[in-house]
């Protein structure tokens, strides 16, 4: 057999409808959609309530409490589960902690932010604005 410009062509048209008869007859892969994810119950829950949700049991969901506001972080379990460099706020009130930067356990679970100065009340401003956009809004934090 010669290698001529037209054994050439006719290797490449053979080779593309073999190509295309076998895109035709293959089936595509079935779309597998993901799991739901669990529906959190909307209740207003304590600070004792929700300290079990600290991303200790990966059964639960991880809540942080902003502002009165219970917000699932589940999703950012990467960040705020076990391990994570934001755990030390799940399962609690991060409002004062997260308005000072501050990792240091006396500002975690410290519900007082009306001695906030008006830079850290800003800063606190812009992660409820992150917390609202980010993760669901699961209750009210009762005091």
């Amino acid at each position: 057999m010669e290698f001529t410009l037209e054994n050439i062509l006719w290797v490449v048209i053979i080779a593309f409808a073999l190509y295309v008869v076998k895109t035709l007859v293959t089936p595509p892969p079935k779309y597998t959609p993901p799991p739901p994810k669990p529906v959190v119950e909307k209740k207003d829950r304590t600070l004792e309530e929700i300290r079990s949700h600290d991303g200790s049991d990966p059964s639960k969901p991880i809540f942080v409490a902003i502002r009165g506001r219970i917000y699932d972080v589940s999703r950012g379990k990467s960040h705020y589960g076990k391990g994570g460099a934001y755990n030390v706020f799940a399962g609690g009130d991060a409002s004062r902690a997260l308005a000072k930067g501050s990792l240091d356990k006396k500002d975690i679970d410290n519900p007082r932010i009306d001695d906030l100065t008006a830079d850290e009340k800003e800063t606190l401003d812009g992660w409820e604005e992150v917390f609202k956009g980010k993760y669901d809004y699961v209750g009210n934090l009762i005091v």
